[in-house]
């Protein structure tokens, strides 16, 4: 009897905590999320309730933040590189966090009754989002402007480089004129999140988690030589269940599968 409880222990441990998943280390998370970002230490959960939460690594829990009188309207939340924190409400509002003040950020200017739905800043001032008609739009200098091509997902790096996900499936990048597809495999890419222009991780409509590396890049110890050389996606292996959205921060990926679970490796 006492074997069988230390067994049932173990097997818990093993499914609740870690992952030992292509030589990385997968931590769960303690709380159910629907959405989440992350940028070098910062991570925000938007949770099924619609509400806004914190990673708090001092007290390794998730800390529930005071988002005013749109408690319960949350619908995706973005990091910038400077720690500003940016949100989109279920109405398409666009509210901006610097410190612990919030400010509105106004709405896309629009014709067709399209709003916001997903948002990646660079720091307060500059970010790139896209409306529920994938129309890609750009916020700086005090407004948001349409830009260039359309896409269901878009991050913006360090680097202010630029990635998109189309509903067709294809990776693209921004050239500073034009949108660039990027290496294909046998994969239907939905999500994407961008670190910096080497940094990139990617999910697919299976849930499986990729990581884009360039020629030479080591990043997390999955870039060894291969053949042949040059820029490739790499499939990892993700936590249980699965990996519906992955960020990268400075030295983590962060996975949500689709039950809510959120997983660091």
């Amino acid at each position: 009897m006492h074997s069988l409880i230390r067994l049932l222990i173990a097997m818990i441990y093993i499914t609740t905590h870690l992952e030992q998943t292509g030589g990385q280390i997968w931590t769960r998370m303690p709380r159910l999320c629907d959405q989440i970002a992350a940028r070098d230490d910062q991570v925000w959960c938007v949770t099924d309730d619609k509400n806004l939460w914190r990673w708090v690594w001092g007290l390794h829990d998730w800390s529930w933040v005071d988002a005013e009188k749109y408690q319960n309207k949350m619908q995706n939340v973005g990091v910038g590189f400077d720690n500003s924190v940016w949100v989109v409400t279920v109405d398409g509002e666009v509210r901006r966090m610097v410190g612990q003040n919030w400010t509105v950020m106004g709405t896309i200017a629009t014709f067709n009754g399209s709003k916001l739905v997903q948002i990646s800043p660079l720091d307060q001032y500059e970010a790139m989002a896209v409306d529920s008609n994938d129309t890609i739009w750009h916020y700086g200098n005090d407004s948001w402007r349409e830009f260039a091509g359309y896409a269901q997902w878009v991050t913006v790096g360090k680097d202010a480089s630029v990635w998109c996900v189309r509903r067709n499936q294809e990776v693209l990048r921004w050239n500073d004129t034009d949108w660039e597809v990027m290496p294909k495999v046998d994969m239907e890419m939905t999500r994407i999140d961008a670190y910096d222009n080497s940094r990139i991780v990617a999910t697919d409509a299976w849930k499986r988690l990729y990581l884009y590396i360039n020629a030479g890049e080591r990043w997390l110890g999955v870039g060894t030589p291969e053949w042949p050389p040059g820029p490739k996606w790499k499939l990892l292996q993700q936590p249980y269940p699965n990996c519906k959205q992955a960020v990268a921060s400075k030295l983590n990926i962060w996975c949500l599968s689709d039950n809510g679970f959120v997983n660091k490796a």
